[in-house]
């Protein structure tokens, strides 16, 4: 009887979860129909806020797409690549990237705030998503930035970072990712406890998978959600 309500339970732990991708790092003007279609088959998106992609008219564009579909927003913060300020992993400042956050959670934010609607995580870019799975001291000043910022933030990223680590000591509610490329990794990932699925929406095939996901998801009896609407640990 132990062994059944043990497995009870975990089956419940895995009938809930998100799936997210990153949307509007293009540029106005740039066909937007590719975006579109992956935010009709995700709950969660992470728009790019004009540092490492995106532009003011395709922030306002991809939360519009957002909204259209009732996808929760959440703000992709890069380095200011776009400036031609790329920074190699050790030479990523934590005084810099502090301000850097809340300008691109600003930005990002007016958009939502103009649509009626709220941002509900954020999720890093590139060099400093890789950086902030080992660097404490920048991992300390994205959580200081997002809790000044706004408290309820979600702060999504990989299981084990010190991100999540500090974030959560910071009293900062976290979710664990996992990038999947196929529905054979998605099997497997779903046991490892994991809050949302990340798909990488500039590959080609992205909305084949996307669509392949969910009907693996169906198979499985689990319920898509976005990140706020899961249960809290």
């Amino acid at each position: 009887m132990a062994n059944n309500t043990e497995n009870k339970h975990n089956a419940q732990n895995r009938q809930q979860i998100d799936i997210n991708a990153d949307i509007g790092a293009g540029f106005e003007g740039e066909n937007s129909a590719h975006d579109e279609k992956i935010v009709k088959r995700v709950t969660s998106v992470n728009i790019a806020c004009g540092f490492h992609g995106g532009d003011p008219a395709v922030m306002q564009r991809s939360v519009d797409f957002a909204a259209k579909s009732a996808v929760a927003i959440g703000a992709h913060v890069g380095l200011p690549d776009l400036m031609g300020l790329v920074a190699s992993p050790r030479k990523v400042s934590a005084k810099k990237t502090y301000t850097q956050v809340l300008y691109q959670l600003g930005a990002l934010s007016a958009f939502a705030k103009a649509k009626g609607k709220k941002l509900q995580h954020i999720k890093l870019h590139g060099t400093l998503y890789d950086a902030s799975v080992t660097d404490k001291e920048l991992a300390q000043a994205i959580s200081d930035a997002v809790l000044r910022f706004d408290e309820g933030l979600i702060l999504l990223g990989p299981s084990g970072s010190e991100l999540l680590a500090v974030g959560e000591v910071a009293g900062l509610r976290t979710a664990t990712e996992a990038l999947i490329g196929s529905a054979e990794e998605l099997t497997k990932d779903l046991s490892s406890g994991i809050d949302s699925i990340s798909v990488d929406a500039s590959e080609p095939y992205a909305v084949r998978l996307l669509d392949e996901l969910h009907r693996t998801l169906h198979k499985e009896e689990v319920t898509l959600y976005p990140l706020h609407m899961l249960p809290k640990d």
